[in-house]
């Protein structure tokens, strides 16, 4: 019965929120604000941080139109990792929010709107679970995930962790990327030779690779990528560094 009553007071509290941006008349009309595929979630688990068993997955939205409501839900794996809470970050702080996991379906549900537009490409949730002992966070580890802004369906995508057991060498290579976010080039620089690599943000294919020259500024065209994050993956004889780029237009 417990269980019942919780789930029900998700959604009263979750219509509540929407209610309450509808009645103010904050959502754009649909005539200026089309959300698709372009428009996401980010669940940047490149970026998360561990304390002890806990780690913590910052969560942002990438869209090109204002947003004045976010919501999204996932599974995870209960047998590596236990889910805490799901607390706002600074830049979170204007939304009005509840989260819940509902123990009938193992679903996590986050629902939100807020009076002012919402920040872009800026952490505004952080996700906390604990893992079991020896358990490093896996971009498996979230799966089932869905995505809404503005009360509509978006992408979503999860930034997976950096290699277990790669070195980061960029403080010894000197190395510096710009600019970040990125439109039709990328400067890379660096003291030592090396080859680059751009991935898509899964971490699975390769889009582009090219030698790296030590101590000039080397131009990368990525006037062919869609808008959208993407990993660098640079490395030589002596490590790997990764770096993730949001590529603008």
């Amino acid at each position: 019965m417990s269980k019942i009553i919780l789930s029900n007071l998700f959604l009263f509290f979750a219509a509540m929120i929407h209610c309450q941006a509808k009645q103010s008349n904050i959502f754009p009309t649909p005539d200026v604000v089309t959300i698709d595929a372009g428009d996401s979630v980010i669940f940047d688990m490149f970026n998360a941080t561990y304390s002890g068993s806990q780690v913590t997955i910052p969560v942002y939205i990438n869209s090109d139109d204002p947003i004045y409501a976010v919501d999204f839900s996932f599974k995870f794996n209960n047998l590596d990792m236990v889910y805490d809470t799901i607390t706002l970050s600074p830049a979170g702080s204007t939304l009005l929010a509840v989260s819940y996991l509902n123990p009938n379906d193992s679903v996590v549900r986050f629902t939100s709107s807020s009076l002012v537009s919402i920040a872009n490409q800026t952490v505004l949730v952080y996700i906390h679970f604990n893992l079991a002992s020896g358990q490093t966070l896996d971009a498996a580890d979230m799966f089932t995930l869905k995505g809404y802004l503005n009360g509509d369906p978006c992408s979503e995508a999860i930034i997976p962790p950096s290699t277990v057991g790669l070195s980061d060498f960029a403080s010894n290579w000197n190395l510096s990327i710009f600019p970040n976010p990125a439109t039709d080039f990328l400067f890379v620089e660096m003291n030592q030779n090396a080859v680059l690599e751009v991935m898509d943000v899964q971490g699975k294919d390769v889009l582009l690779k090219q030698s790296l020259n030590a101590g000039i500024k080397n131009q990368v065209n990525i006037e062919f990528l869609p808008i959208g994050f993407y990993l660098l993956r640079i490395y030589n004889e002596e490590g790997v560094s990764v770096k993730k780029v949001f590529v603008a237009k």
